[in-house]
């Protein structure tokens, strides 16, 4: 292997600024010996620079398409072999995860990035700098680096050449059954740094699949996909809005389909429409949708498709093989030859995808572009024909996109259809893509093969500008500008003159050929296993972040009881009771029944709230039913709050006194019966609102109407009219009524030699003031509790439960009315 090369760089000066070659403040680890210094780090660091810049000047005419290669900047520059050991090994610039550890990869997109010297740990990405200059050379390699490559991995020279051009034109040259696995193809520098070629799919794990032949035995390479005449508009106050307008286009198995936007809820909603997931209520969607030769609706699509969309709210006690597996779970590939060793088929996408460090890490504690990529994963394990994308790379690096769109290239060489959504990307990574679908006001600006888009365009007189990356300049031909009433009409006429001309000059989609057979349905488990499933979520893949949520709840209520017990010490176990205790034992009853507990239910409904978007991503995506859920939570969450419970009435029950054992039992039954309802009533309220502070709002105004009729802060004798039916639905006024009542039936006589002496002015006589309350039923008529309008012949506990029952019925109505917003909805063309 012949050595790399470096120009002497001392005899010549750069103007590179200081930041990107300065040398990192904090201590570097120990060096191997003959390791480079200080200074030669930095004139390593510097090398790269200018090794980077004659990349960008290779990138232009690669970008232009131009025949003749412009001067570098710096001639034949070329990087030594020690260079490059001492930018991957560098502990500030080099590689920060898996991902990078691909040599002629990071020297290509990685950049200098300086972190701070108390930066430590992960800093929410891959590690690599994702402040790319706009583009990358498609064939600046030298080669020095490209025959080592080659020696140290067995896949060939064609098959390394097709993934580093990263052509979809020349993926008909891929070697699909390599003698040995691309995993396996790894050289270690003198330093041991293991380096990883690019993604890869494992071919024993995801092999390319049969073509399927037609009745008359020709061969048909893959899936076809054709949409013809799309148009979906919605209706609103402003008349109908077209948010489609005359969509065709096509893709076949092997293809990688882009559509770039405008707007994205323009892509959105196409991605949306073949989904099945758009606005049914307020929108009308007309067009021919064609699968395999067969004209099919598209719920017919949907049902044979993965849909991957923005939405990356896992549930965040999971960990990333955990979340596989549970998906898998729920749904499969409708072909049984796909759906085999399903362990296997996670731990290798777990490895293609470079979340292998991460595996057992909660999915809280993952990056923006893990939790993408685990989104990814989580819908290419249907193994469906169909795989569309909606925004995938959204907030990722320049490294970690150019990393997804490489791997989803790859599977889509397996002979399946890829339709993502993307912002306009590099030229490296535009070169992944086969079609190209450019929309703007729902209108097709272009549709056709990724390399016929800049000739067409140099044909209607628009060609692409010197130094401009094609995909950012001819999205942002199409956009409407906004800044200024000139600049809006000069735009809006070119826009539409574009639309017009591709109108006219648009290709006639292919012959779909006779009906073959359609791919298989998305196997979806039934009700019974779903419910099983949740339960297993909950049992066992949360565990045990469930359970230190249930502990730091209980011990909440705990505390709350210590508090009021240690305020109302003793005031129900005295021998003999005085009439001055008698407020005292009702106010005890009252605050556990109204105030105490509001730390609770405030936790209750942070818990419910935390829950929802996971629970809205999970609908959404199918895997089931808000009301299977909602039922499932009601069901394991039922002995977990009466754990709560318990641990919120026995201590202060205990501490204030412990009169007898019957009482006792018919306070706990009473009260726990209570709690649930209220409980119950403040799920409701969150279940009702999105928001935990308007929900919290909506409980304290619930409860403060069931308090004003509980009969201790107002007499029931003083309620007004409008006011008065709350003695009959509060909970609260029937759980006191009768706690009260054995409180106090139990009482035959109050002292009250605690009274005061009162002398009479006109005898000179003095007196002992009379008691007021003698008996327990003289204290109860004191607090209004046997008015003869309130019906004592039936049972309170039958109101308790029916107020149990109304939350947890509004409960299950509000999940199941609850539907997450739609993209399309919101969308309107100005």
């Amino acid at each position: 292997m012949s050595e790399l090369w470096e120009l002497n760089t001392m005899e010549r000066r750069y103007s590179i600024p200081p930041s990107t070659i300065s040398e990192p403040r904090l201590v570097p680890p120990p060096r191997p010996p003959g390791g480079p210094t200080s200074a030669s780090a930095k004139l390593d660091l510097h090398a790269w620079s200018i090794y980077r810049q004659n990349l960008n000047s290779d990138f232009t005419d690669s970008a232009l398409g131009s025949q003749e290669k412009t001067t570098l900047p710096y001639g034949n520059f070329q990087l030594r072999e020690s260079t490059v050991h001492t930018i991957l090994n560098n502990p500030r610039y080099g590689p920060k995860s898996e991902l990078g550890s691909n040599m002629f990869t990071y020297l290509k997109f990685g950049l200098p990035r300086v972190f701070p010297p108390t930066l430590a740990g992960r800093d929410g990405s891959s590690g690599y700098d994702s402040s790319d200059d706009g583009g990358a050379a498609a064939a600046a390699t030298t080669a020095g680096v490209r025959r080592r490559e080659e020696e140290a991995s067995p896949i060939g020279l064609g098959d390394r050449y097709t993934r580093s051009k990263s052509n979809p034109d020349l993926v008909a040259a891929r070697d699909w059954n390599p003698l040995t696995s691309p995993r396996d193809s790894k050289t270690k520098p003198p330093d041991g740094t293991a380096y990883r070629d690019p993604p890869m799919l494992n071919d024993k794990l995801f092999p390319r699949d049969n073509p399927w032949p037609e009745d008359g035995g020709i061969e048909v390479k893959g899936p076809h996909l054709q949409v013809r005449g799309v148009v979906y508009e919605t209706r609103g106050s402003g008349g109908p809005t077209h948010l489609l307008d005359g969509i065709s286009l096509e893709a076949r198995g092997g293809e990688v389909l882009a559509v770039m936007a405008t707007n994205e809820s323009e892509g959105s909603c196409l991605l949306d429409v073949l989904a099945n997931r758009h606005a049914r209520w307020n929108g009308r969607l007309r067009g021919d949708f064609i699968l395999n030769g067969n004209h099919t609706k598209p719920s017919k699509v949907a049902s044979r498709s993965a849909y991957v969309q923005q939405d990356v709210n896992f549930c965040p006690d999971m960990s990333v093989r955990q979340t596989l597996l549970l998906h898998t779970f729920f749904r499969s590939s409708g072909d049984l030859s796909r759906v085999r060793d399903v362990k296997a088929r996670i731990n290798g996408l777990i490895n293609d995808l470079g979340l292998e460090q991460v595996r057992h890490t909660r999915v809280k504690d993952l990056t923006l572009s893990e939790r993408r990529r685990l989104n990814v994963a989580c819908h290419l394990l249907l193994e469906t024909d169909v795989v569309l994308l909606d925004q995938p790379t959204r907030g990722m690096d320049i490294f970690d996109t150019f990393f997804l769109v490489e791997y989803l290239r790859q599977w889509a060489c397996r002979g399946r259809i890829v339709i993502l959504t993307i912002q306009p990307p590099t030229y490296e990574i535009f070169t992944m893509i086969s079609r190209v679908a450019l929309i703007s006001t729902g209108r097709l600006m272009y549709f056709g093969r990724r390399r016929e888009m800049l000739p067409y365009f140099a044909f209607i007189e628009y060609p692409c500008p010197a130094y401009k990356n094609p995909s950012d300049y001819y999205l942002d031909l199409v956009t409407l500008d906004d800044l200024s009433a000139e600049a809006m009409l000069e735009s809006s006429q070119r826009v539409e003159m574009l639309a017009e001309t591709f109108r006219r000059r648009q290709e006639a989609l292919s012959d779909p050929g006779p009906p073959g057979p359609l791919p298989p349905k998305v196997h979806k488990e039934n009700l019974c296993l779903q419910l099983l499933g949740l339960w297993i979520r909950a049992m066992i893949y949360q565990f045990p972040y469930n359970m230190v949520h249930w502990l730091a709840m209980t011990v909440v209520a705990g505390m709350m009881s210590v508090v009021v017990g240690a305020v109302y010490w003793d005031v129900r176990s005295a021998p003999v009771q005085h009439q001055d205790n008698v407020n005292n034992r009702a106010a005890f009853h009252y605050v556990m029944v109204g105030l105490a507990l509001w730390p609770i239910l405030l936790m209750a409904v942070s818990e419910v709230w935390r829950d929802k978007p996971a629970l809205a991503r999970d609908v959404d995506d199918g895997l089931y039913s808000r009301a299977i859920y909602i039922s499932t939570k009601i069901c394991y969450s039922f002995i977990a709050a009466g754990g709560t419970f318990l641990a919120y009435i026995l201590p202060a029950y205990m501490m204030a006194g412990f009169p007898s054992a019957d009482q006792f039992y018919y306070y706990l039954g009473y009260m726990i019966l209570y709690l649930y309802a209220i409980r119950a009533i403040a799920i409701a309220a969150i279940c009702v609102f999105d928001s935990r502070h308007t929900a919290a709002m909506a409980t304290g105004f619930v409860m403060t109407l069931a308090l004003l009729g509980a009969g201790f802060t107002i007499h029931p004798l003083d309620l007004s009219a409008w006011t008065w039916p709350t003695l009959w639905w509060s909970p609260a006024r029937w759980v006191l009524h009768e706690v009260n009542r054995y409180e106090f039936d139990s009482t035959n006589e109050f002292l009250c030699d605690r009274n005061p002496v009162l002398q009479d002015s006109l005898s000179a006589i003095q007196r002992k003031a009379p008691c007021g309350v003698v008996t327990g039923n003289q204290a109860l008529r004191y607090m209004g509790l046997p008015e003869t309008n309130l019906p004592d012949i039936f049972y309170p506990a039958i109101f308790i439960l029916v107020a149990y029952l109304c939350g947890q019925i509004v409960t299950i109505i509000a999940f199941v009315a609850s539907k997450k917003p739609n993209r399309t909805k919101k969308y309107r063309i100005e």
